[in-house]
């Protein structure tokens, strides 16, 4: 029993550290997925898309403001933790940065409450802003524990958080059948999971909440490294989220909750190259930090993201259509030929997700910023363009269209800078 104690909480070997946050992240993705898939079909079927529509697009109208907010800081600590000599400054000092960053954001995220005219979506936006605090301080907390290369910590406090999500959206269906006891579940499962990733951080050597004394010293640093980071994620965030921000605009929120449904389906299908990518940064980082050839890894890892990727689509493209059926009945068979155009972009998404993270390790960030940027400006313009005539389904299309694009100039630029 100590043996397998030790194999799944202690790190013994170079590559046993990838193996293990493999299996814990895999497991935790897993579980977490699931219940969010559960979340999602408990919400959207009961309470039907005009209302399940509204909570996430309040949910991903305030995740904008949050966008900036972390300033790269996690993958700052993921790439440079091993390095450091003297590491505790290092993580004292990015966590009072990412937490003087949380409070712009939020400034900047209540103030802009006035543009939110739905009367479901306003009723809920003060919870909603509460949660995303919580959750900002929380994810913070998290990437520490990665830092650490102990993800079963952040493992732990995503179970949790999902789990209570969950029971508490089903009690307070009991009490109250509306959305907003969605809102106050959402908002008691971010406190108490932050509480519960504040005292798994009591264990980590480096850092106690209680002894930190607020630091600025890394200040400078955190800001020139987690530049290029923020910006490429930002685009990330964007991609994902602004089609759900701009159909609420243009088209109202009972769209938004149809787009949300095929998304939430995707967003599944998307832990399977986190769970292979994510472990293995540290990995790659020390190797490239020591100069251990990394392209057979490189290659082989690529290889497999594309291969899986097209699995998934056409398994997606066999059974997605009945899936959503059975899950979410009727009133969401809108949801359907969303679903069937966004499968063919998991094509691109798994590679292209290694493909970043390259990027990122190789600290050519900037260059990845400017590629992504095109697709994403394309994304935006043809959405603005073609979701007021042709709402929800342009948006799926325009999504399609900016990944096959962002994969292959990244692709381009990835073989002549990176050397692949």
């Amino acid at each position: 029993m100590q043996k397998i104690k030790d194999f799944f909480l202690q790190n013994k070997t170079l590559r046993h550290p990838v193996f293990k946050n493999m299996v814990w992240i895999g497991v935790g993705k897993i579980y977490t997925q699931f219940l969010r898939i559960i979340f999602i079909v408990i919400v959207a079927r009961e309470i039907g898309p005009t209302p399940y529509g509204a909570f996430y697009y309040v949910l991903y109208f305030i995740a904008t403001f949050f966008i900036l907010s972390d300033w790269g800081v996690g993958g700052v600590f993921m790439r440079d933790f091993q390095k450091k000599k003297n590491s505790r400054p290092f993580l004292v000092g990015g966590f009072w940065f990412v937490i003087m960053l949380g409070i712009l954001a939020t400034g900047f995220a209540f103030w802009a409450k006035k543009f939110i005219t739905d009367p479901i979506a306003e009723s809920l936006y003060i919870v909603l802003l509460c949660s995303m605090i919580l959750d900002h301080i929380r994810n913070i907390i998290c990437t520490i524990f990665d830092a650490h290369e102990k993800m079963h910590k952040s493992t732990i406090v995503e179970v949790i958080n999902q789990t209570l999500m969950v029971l508490l959206s089903i009690l307070f269906f009991g009490i109250s059948f509306s959305i907003i006891s969605v809102a106050l579940a959402y908002f008691l499962s971010s406190l108490i999971s932050l509480i519960v990733a504040y005292l798994l951080l009591q264990e980590v050597s480096l850092l106690s909440l209680p002894s930190i004394k607020l630091s600025t010293s890394y200040f400078p640093y955190f800001f020139r490294e987690g530049a290029p980071l923020i910006f490429h994620s930002s685009l990330g965030v964007l991609f994902f989220s602004i089609d759900r921000i701009m159909i609420g605009f243009l088209r109202g929120v009972t769209e938004v909750g149809w787009y949300t449904t095929a998304i939430g389906i995707i967003s599944l299908m998307l832990i399977i190259p986190s769970i292979i990518i994510k472990p293995l940064i540290p990995h790659l980082s020390k190797k490239i930090h020591t100069h251990i050839p990394i392209q057979k890894t490189i290659k082989k890892t690529l290889i497999l993201l594309m291969l899986l990727g097209g699995a998934v689509a056409l398994i997606g493209e066999a059974i997605g259509g009945s899936l959503i059926f059975f899950l979410f009945g009727e009133k969401f068979l809108s949801s359907i030929p969303i679903l069937r155009i966004l499968l063919f972009s998991l094509f691109f998404s798994f590679p292209l997700a290694f493909l970043d993270t390259l990027f990122f390790i190789y600290e050519k960030i900037w260059l990845n910023f400017f590629i992504t940027l095109i697709p994403l400006t394309i994304n935006i313009i043809g959405n603005l363009l073609l979701i007021p005539s042709y709402g929800m389904m342009a948006a799926a299309y325009m999504t399609l269209i900016s990944y096959m694009g962002n994969f292959f100039i990244t692709l381009f630029f990835a073989k002549k800078h990176l050397s692949l």
